[in-house]
């Protein structure tokens, strides 16, 4: 008897809720694809003459995966009664009132423009970390068939279903529903609330999984044990010297208490500076954080590295803090700032917005 689990309850309402784009990302096994299929299957019954399309990154893995897999097996479990059709040459199935369920990939240019020659209610893109962004546009232009629900006597709300295992923090589907910005020009969306997600792990599924496949996950280097087992989304540059979390968090706030650094000394400023230096080099948007001096530096280009000495000039200091600041609307007008003068004898500088 097929029973849901609470996590999968959870994911199931999401994916009946107003939200036009729905993502199910986690971990292994924890019922993603299985769930959305179910509701594909769903959406196919009470919509007779619908069309829906399951689609992947390679056809040879939607074939292998979903049509002589996932599909049947939801199927024989859910709908043992429904009595459907599965044609696995042209890859698509037909149930009782006419509707069909299209299988493809995306890496197949014939294939694709067969599939996408049509109109769907619904589309599901199955491993979507695999799937670029202009592809995944590309589908949504087909997200247009107006068929009556039998039961609601409404037209059947159109939905696109997106699952994967979480990728990095670049990707579009982090942007599109964790941010909840447009991937391409990095604003918010206008209407966020149509990106609906929920995390699905292992554990939830716990009940239709061996222990023994759990302690293989927890057994994994901690990059993958992350994404397999935990189901986050990693790090965009995992080797970088500041996260993600930080850079974004001091991108917003650019605020310096830098006086402690005026009354260093000299030689110990020096001995700092040949340290960090031996650290990272300076990005754009970089944030250092020396002697409880926290400031966004700007460079315009790369400092110049100088043996030991990581040399400021005079505009990569004073001037480009205090535009950053006037530039940001979070910082309020009586922010003062003292920003020393390094290499300089001269004494800090006051600033004011």
């Amino acid at each position: 008897m097929f029973k849901l689990t609470p996590k999968q309850e959870e994911a199931n309402a999401l994916l009946a809720s107003s939200a036009q784009h729905c993502l199910l990302a986690g971990g292994s096994r924890s019922g993603k694809t299985a769930l959305i299929i179910r509701a594909i299957a769903i959406r196919a019954l009470k919509a007779p003459g619908s069309r829906h399309a399951v689609l992947r990154f390679r056809f040879g893995h939607v074939k292998q995966s979903i049509i002589h897999d996932t599909f049947p097996k939801i199927m024989n479990f859910c709908f043992p009664e429904v009595k459907y059709t599965l044609n696995k040459s042209d890859s698509f199935a037909i149930f009782p009132g006419g509707s069909e369920i299209w299988f493809g990939g995306l890496d197949d240019k014939e294939r694709t423009e067969k599939i996408l020659g049509s109109e769907y209610a619904s589309i599901f893109l199955n491993e979507a970390s695999q799937i670029p962004y202009a592809s995944r546009n590309m589908a949504l232009t087909r997200l247009a068939q107006l068929v009556p629900d039998s039961i609601t006597k409404k037209p059947l709300a159109l939905k696109m279903y997106v699952d994967e295992n979480p990728p990095s923090k670049g990707h579009w589907t982090y942007k599109l529903f964790r941010t909840k910005q447009d991937p391409d020009t990095k604003q918010f969306l206008p209407d966020p609330d149509n990106y609906a997600f929920c995390q699905m792990n292992p554990r939830d599924n716990a009940d239709n999984l061996s222990a023994d496949y759990i302690k293989t996950l927890e057994s994994l280097p901690l990059r993958l044990r992350k994404r397999f087992l935990e189901g986050e989304f990693g790090d965009e540059t995992p080797n970088a010297l500041f996260l993600d979390e930080t850079l974004e968090r001091w991108r917003h706030y650019p605020i310096c208490c830098a006086w402690l650094w005026q009354w260093t000394p000299q030689g110990l400023r020096m001995k700092i500076m040949s340290i960090m230096t031996r650290l990272a080099y300076l990005y754009v948007g970089l944030v250092w954080m020396v002697m409880g001096m926290c400031c966004r530096i700007l460079p315009s280009r790369q400092d110049r590295l100088h043996g030991d000495e990581l040399r400021f000039r005079h505009i990569y200091g004073k001037k480009l803090i205090a535009l950053s600041v006037r530039s940001t609307s979070e910082v309020p007008w009586w922010v003062t700032l003292y920003v020393p003068q390094l290499w300089s004898k001269r004494r800090a500088s006051r600033l004011g917005p």
